[in-house]
C-alpha cells in the first residue's frame, strides 16, 4: 500500500544525518567528490537522478544532500513494502510507491509534485528502478522522472554518478560526481556521460583528483598495519 507524502521531520533528520556520517566513516575509507557540488538556485526545485549500484545509495544521497543543499527539503520514493517495514523512513522524507505499476507511477507524480511545493525542494531518485552495475549500458531509465519534469518545467535535472571502489586501503571509497544539468530528453545521455567521467577517474586511482567530503578509516588492517609502525 503506497503512502502519502509528508515533509521530513527536522528533528529526526538531524539525528539521522549524524548517524549516517558515523556509519559511512566506519564502513568506508572516505567519500570523495570528482568536480564540484552543484550550485542551484533555491527558487527552483531540483531532481538529482542516479543509477542504482548499491544498497548504500540512499544513505549516500542523504549525506550528499547535506553537503550540497543543507536544509533544503529532501525527499525520494521507496518501495511501499519497505516503508511499511521501516516507517522511520517516512520521517526522513521518503514516500512509498508500488514500483512497475500504473498506481505507482501516479503516486510518484503526485507525491513529487507535493514535495515541490516547498521552496527549493530536492528530489533524489534512481530511475532504473533496480540495482544495476555501473558498467551496464544502456541504462534503461524509466519514464517517470521525465514525465515529472514535463509537468514541472521549473525543476532542474542533475545527473549523479556513484561508484564504490577498493583502492589501496582495506575499506572501499565512495566516489561521486555531479554532471551538468540536462533537459528531460537528455537524461540518459547526461547520466551516462557523468558515469563515464567518474569511471575514468576511478581507474586512475588518484585520490588527489578528488575532493574529500568525509574521511573514514584508513589502513590495511591486521599484520599489514603493524609494519606501518616499523
Amino acid at each position: 500500500m503506497a503512502s502519502g507524502y509528508r515533509p521530513a521531520s527536522r528533528h529526526v533528520l538531524r539525528f539521522f544525518r549524524w548517524y549516517i556520517r558515523r556509519h559511512l566513516r566506519r564502513h568506508f575509507a572516505g567519500v570523495l567528490l570528482l568536480g564540484d557540488l552543484p550550485e542551484l538556485s533555491e527558487d527552483r526545485p531540483a531532481v538529482v537522478f542516479s543509477a542504482h549500484p548499491s544498497w548504500w545509495d540512499p544513505l549516500v544521497f542523504m549525506f550528499l544532500h547535506e553537503a550540497a543543499f543543507g536544509w533544503r527539503a529532501q525527499a525520494g520514493p521507496i518501495d511501499a513494502g519497505q516503508l511499511a517495514k521501516f516507517p522511520i523512513f517516512g520521517k526522513l522524507g521518503l514516500f512509498g510507491i508500488e514500483p512497475g505499476t500504473t498506481a505507482g507511477a501516479r503516486d510518484f507524480l503526485r507525491c513529487s509534485r507535493e514535495h515541490f511545493r516547498q521552496k527549493g525542494a530536492v528530489l533524489w531518485v534512481t530511475p532504473q528502478g533496480r540495482f544495476a552495475d555501473v558498467r551496464e549500458r544502456p541504462l534503461g531509465l524509466a519514464g517517470g522522472v521525465e514525465m515529472l519534469a514535463r509537468r514541472e518545467p521549473e525543476a532542474v535535472l542533475v545527473p549523479l554518478a556513484l561508484e564504490y571502489c577498493f583502492w589501496n586501503e582495506r575499506l572501499p571509497y565512495v566516489l561521486a560526481h555531479f554532471g551538468e544539468p540536462v533537459e528531460a530528453s537528455g537524461m540518459e545521455a547526461g547520466l551516462e556521460a557523468a558515469m563515464d567521467r567518474l569511471a575514468a577517474a576511478a581507474q586512475r586511482r588518484d585520490e588527489g583528483a578528488f575532493r574529500c567530503l568525509l574521511r573514514g578509516k584508513s589502513g590495511t588492517g591486521g599484520v599489514y598495519d603493524l609494519r606501518r609502525g616499523e
